[in-house]
Formats: C-alpha cells, sequence, structure tokens
C-alpha cells in the first residue's frame, strides 16, 4: 500500500471512530423516559459505518432548524445518484461508498455487462492530510469538560425534556453555556451571527457591507 492510500485509509477512521463519542453523546442527552426507545437503535447505529460516517460529516453541516438538518441526513444516506442531462446514469454514491472505494480493490460491471478492475482511489490534497471535523469536535468537548463525568451530567440536565420540532433552531447552545459556567467551566460567547449585521468580540459589521466586499475582491481575483 502506498503512503498516499494509507492516509486515505488512516482519514477515514478518524472520521469514525470520534463519531462513536458523538453517537454515545446523543444517548446522553437522551430524555431518561425515552431512553430504553433509543438505545438499541443508538447502540446499533454505533457499530455502523454509516451512521458513524453521517454523524461525522454532521460535524462540518451548517443547519439552520432541524428540519434542514433531518433533509441533510436524508440526502447523505442515498446510496445512488443520478448523473446525465435526465439522471439517464446510475452512479454508486454516499459515505459507505466512498469509504470502500478508497480502501478496497472491486470489480464493477457497466450496464452493457462489461466488467472493469477498481483500484482504491484516493484523495490527494496539496495541504496533506487534514484533520477531521468530528475528531477536532471530540477534542473540544474533552478540553471542555464535557466527557468527564460531571460535564455528562450538565449535558444531560439541559438536555433533559428537550422536544425536537423541524422548525427549533440551536438555542440550547445558550442553556448549555449558562450551565457549564453554573459549574464553573470558563465559557465565554466569541461572536454572533444573524440578523443585518454580524459581532465578533466588540466589533461588528454591516452584513451587506461585508457582501459587497466579499463579491468585489472576488470579482477581481477571478472575473
Amino acid at each position: 500500500m502506498q503512503k498516499e492510500d494509507l492516509e486515505d485509509v488512516l482519514i477515514s477512521f478518524t472520521d469514525e471512530k470520534p463519531a462513536k463519542i458523538l453517537i454515545l453523546m446523543d444517548l446522553v442527552r437522551c430524555p431518561p423516559a425515552h431512553v430504553n426507545q433509543h438505545i438499541g437503535k443508538l447502540m446499533r447505529w454505533f457499530y455502523d459505518h454509516l451512521a458513524r460516517l453521517v454523524y461525522a460529516k454532521a460535524t462540518s453541516w451548517k443547519p439552520v432548524t432541524v428540519g434542514q438538518l433531518q433533509r441533510y441526513v436524508e440526502t447523505e444516506c442515498e446510496e445512488h445518484t443520478l448523473e446525465g442531462f435526465a439522471g439517464e446514469y446510475i452512479l454508486p454514491g454516499g459515505p459507505v461508498h466512498e469509504r470502500e472505494s478508497a480502501m478496497y480493490a472491486d470489480i464493477q460491471s457497466y450496464d452493457d455487462g462489461e466488467l472493469a478492475w477498481h483500484e482504491p482511489r484516493t484523495r490527494p490534497s496539496v495541504f496533506g492530510p487534514e484533520e477531521s471535523d468530528a475528531l477536532r469536535l471530540a477534542n473540544a468537548m474533552q478540553r471542555l469538560g464535557m466527557l468527564s463525568l460531571n460535564g455528562l451530567r450538565i449535558v444531560a440536565s439541559v438536555w433533559n425534556g428537550t422536544r425536537f420540532s423541524d422548525e427549533q433552531t440551536p438555542h440550547r447552545a445558550e442553556a448549555l453555556m449558562q450551565a457549564a459556567q453554573g459549574a464553573g467551566v470558563p465559557v465565554s460567547r466569541v461572536g454572533t451571527f444573524g440578523g443585518d449585521s454580524l459581532k465578533i468580540g466588540d466589533t461588528s459589521a454591516s452584513i451587506a457591507d461585508l457582501t459587497a466586499l466579499y463579491r468585489g475582491s472576488f470579482a477581481r481575483q477571478f472575473g
């Protein structure tokens, strides 16, 4: 196995292993009255490649509502994609296909019955392998103390009784910050997004001005 191939396999592992932490964290966040209902499903996901890969990918998504997150997940779980002008070509897709095509050699069959040899596919990058978003999140949770016994109790108390709806937004983060501060965890807000302005610390700027600056710079560089 070449170095590039090995790096690709290891990157896949660094996506899936931290996802196990996120799945167990969902079990902690589950209201006690519903644990028995969901524990079997969550533990199946713990051992399932597709579920772990979707959890890992979700750490880089920016959904606005729970409903939008659900649509992202449904799209990610599709095993095939349609290509061509009218979708006349059906191609394998999804995170499991990406994982296995990077790790295993296989024989593929085309529509006309012709067989083709498939070699493991790599994802070369001029910047080299990067730490996955899922691993960064798991490390951040560890540094914040969320994975300690006391931290898990705080997470459970904040999420206890929460019922999700399609239009629900990530407002529970505020409650989690308040609970952490009450437990002596040094947490502070870095910045906020929303409305017609962007604020980071004591500095704020109009979204319209930032958009015009971005579009103008992009046009000058690539127009």
